[in-house]
């Protein structure tokens, strides 16, 4: 078996795609394979959110625009790109969506509400939703990244019934005492708390310390 680790990626619909595009760089870093399924809406706010109209496309004839652009800027190069696998979201033939297909680990992130429902009650419509279903089953690692304020209860109690299936939720709520000096600093906080959990090893943020009773990092 290849030593070079696989993890499935989700991204759905909620809001908060430079999760997504930064933890694909902290992953093509360490020289991990990924899996990438982008549901339709999930394409829709990509493309809002990152002002690439081009995108809006979602007849998924082909991955190269999504990867052109995360090769524009700088997440990928020529060196690692190949790493970064994009599958349509309605592809059932494809390896994650049957538990014979071995990885690493799967993280959907933004999860839409939408998603942690579907999930929570087995309700699997598209392969995004499959993939982490599969993972229920085989118990292989699943985390889900929550872009939502604020949480109904519904939202709480899907989430619960998630970890009580030893799904790890991770909500995209970044911390501030490293004192982050912008945006991508925000969500590499993130993208590090996702490798940690997924076990990789990382240098996307300084380890906190502390120092003769002084906090600093």
């Amino acid at each position: 078996m290849s030593s070079i680790k696989t993890i499935i990626l989700g991204t759905s619909g909620a809001s908060g795609m430079i999760y997504t595009i930064r933890l694909i760089n902290a992953l093509v870093s360490a020289n991990v394979s990924i899996y990438w399924i982008v549901s339709t809406m999930g394409r829709q706010v990509f493309a809002h959110e990152t002002q690439n109209r081009h995108l809006f496309s979602c007849q998924y004839h082909s991955s190269k625009d999504l990867k052109e652009y995360l090769q524009s800027i700088a997440v990928i190069n020529d060196t690692n790109r190949h790493l970064l696998t994009e599958i349509q979201p309605d592809n059932f033939f494809a390896g994650p969506a049957s538990g014979s297909f071995i990885h690493d680990g799967m993280v959907v992130v933004p999860c839409s509400m939408k998603s942690v429902a579907a999930i929570a009650n087995g309700f699997s419509d598209n392969l995004l939703l499959r993939s982490a279903d599969v993972c229920l089953k085989e118990k292989r690692p699943l985390i889900l990244v929550p872009r939502e304020t604020p949480f109904g209860k519904i939202h709480l109690k899907n989430m619960l019934t998630l970890a009580d299936q030893d799904v790890t939720i991770i909500p995209a709520c970044p911390g501030f005492y490293m004192m982050p000096a912008t945006i991508i600093e925000l969500a590499d906080f993130i993208a590090a708390r996702i490798m940690d959990h997924l076990k990789i090893s990382h240098n996307v943020l300084e380890r906190w310390k502390q120092v003769s009773g002084n906090s600093k990092c």
